[in-house]
């Protein structure tokens, strides 16, 4: 049977360590694209979600911006919605920040291609050598939780399942790899829940 590992990998290439994302913000100087990458990283939404955020969208007095989530997306139905917390001071900026906004305007009024170039100019200027793309912040908001201990066991796999909003577990376990060690009993429990082995047939009688 396959190993946990044989499957789940990701390169760790692909995220950024907490230090890493300090220098990265820290060259950012235009208050749009400071507020648009802080959440990013705060929360973890893929960048389409980001851009997709209107002034209706912040709840101030509840602390949580209202979210449409893709790739959930059913046929004929409308995108769901869900409602995310936002830390209280980037919510204060956000809410400052679009308060001139009219209900239905876009917070970030630029597209995906163009956070692509933001991200790999920024990086740059951070001395980052990562090959640094919009996605990436995802990434490294759930392998900082891991990482972090936010994630323990198993048990708490579910909830940052449901953080991410990722349709399976297993796009979510992949993270788990990056937790301490003693979660590895638990990885491979994991991974043998999930993909059982198939049960032999039994052999046939010998012939007489």
């Amino acid at each position: 049977m396959a190993t946990w590992s044989a499957d789940l990998m990701k390169d760790k290439k692909d995220c950024l360590t907490l230090p890493e994302i300090a220098r990265f913000m820290a060259v950012i100087r235009n208050p749009r694209d400071r507020l648009l990458f802080e959440l990013m990283i705060q929360t973890g939404r893929r960048v389409s979600e980001v851009l997709m955020v209107r002034r209706t969208d912040l709840m101030p007095e509840k602390g949580k911006i209202n979210f449409i989530i893709l790739k959930k997306r059913r046929k004929d139905l409308e995108r769901p919605r869900a409602l995310k917390d936002v830390p209280p001071e980037l919510m204060v900026l956000l809410d400052a920040y679009s308060a001139a906004m009219l209900p239905e305007q876009r917070l970030f009024s630029i597209c995906r291609s163009w956070v692509a170039k933001l991200s790999k100019k920024y990086a740059k200027e951070a001395g980052i050598e990562k090959r640094v793309h919009a996605h990436i912040f995802r990434h490294s908001f759930a392998t900082n939780l891991v990482e972090t201990g936010a994630v323990r066991d198993v048990s708490k796999l579910r909830a940052l399942q449901q953080e991410l909003e990722h349709s399976s577990m297993d796009m979510t376990a992949t993270y788990l790899q990056f937790g301490p060690s003693e979660l590895n009993p638990a990885k491979e429990e994991l991974w043998k829940r999930r993909h059982p082995e198939p049960e032999k047939e039994p052999s046939p009688a010998p012939s007489v």
